[in-house]
């Protein structure tokens, strides 16, 4: 840019020394050379079987369902522990009633699962428990006995 012209074209200077090395270099066979990228590792090997479980220690999705259609079975073996199903009438009024059985339950030691028919007033108990011990912690807070079974001849 001229000082008496500020919208003319500025005039290009002769190229510099590092200018004119940069243009006379043939840039086409570059000094890098390309590898192409490694594989990647094999994966480890996999880790050993756990150990096959005999036919004792294995207990099959039906027999647990089977507890509840058939209240004759009270018992069952699963890896050397006792399940026993108890199965209670217990006097359920409302929802605070439920609450209550629901609490005491799942704090007592052993018990694996419960089941509650409201309106058959009936709480089925599974777990490495004793009768007694499940009768005497639910009457700590409801009326409870045990179911009455019916007696085929």
């Amino acid at each position: 840019m001229s000082p008496d012209n500020p919208f003319s074209e500025p005039t290009k200077a002769s190229p510099t020394a590092s200018e004119s090395s940069l243009a006379d270099q043939d840039f086409s066979s570059p000094d890098l050379k390309f590898s192409p990228p490694q594989p990647p590792p094999p994966p480890p090997p996999p880790s050993p079987q756990p150990p096959e479980k005999s036919s004792s220690d294995q207990v099959n999705h039906r027999t647990f369902s089977s507890l509840y259609k058939h209240e004759f079975v009270s018992e069952i073996i699963l890896n050397n522990h006792s399940l026993k199903v108890v199965i209670l009438r217990v006097s359920l009024h409302c929802k605070g009633c439920a609450g209550k059985v629901k609490k005491h339950l799942s704090k007592l030691k052993g018990v694996t699962s419960f089941k509650m028919d409201f309106a058959a007033k009936k709480v089925t108990v599974t777990g490495d428990v004793t009768p007694l011990t499940v009768l005497s912690t639910i009457s700590k807070v409801k009326n409870a006995q045990f179911w009455p079974e019916i007696i085929r001849k």
